[in-house]
């Protein structure tokens, strides 16, 4: 008898780490699909945007352009550029 108690608790066991497991890894991709892909493209020298000329951390301003897109309709919440 206690040999069974002992097989059974642990079928009992293996069966709630392998639904915890299962769980933590849906709730885990579901966290992942919320996250939007934020894409960045250096525009030098593509022609008909400004060209960055001399950028200088105590010089004259200087522009550079980026193109920043993302495919998620909406705000992207906690990003700051």
């Amino acid at each position: 008898m206690r040999e069974l108690t002992t097989l059974t608790f642990k079928r009992v066991t293996r069966t709630m780490l392998l639904s915890i497991f299962v769980l933590v890894t849906g709730m885990y991709s579901a966290l992942l699909s919320q996250c939007p892909t934020i894409q960045f493209v250096d525009l030098r020298g593509t022609p008909g945007f400004p060209q960055t000329d001399d950028l200088n951390v105590c010089g004259a301003p200087d522009t550079l352009s980026i193109l920043m897109f993302t495919d998620a309709p909406g705000d992207v919440q906690g990003f700051e550029f």
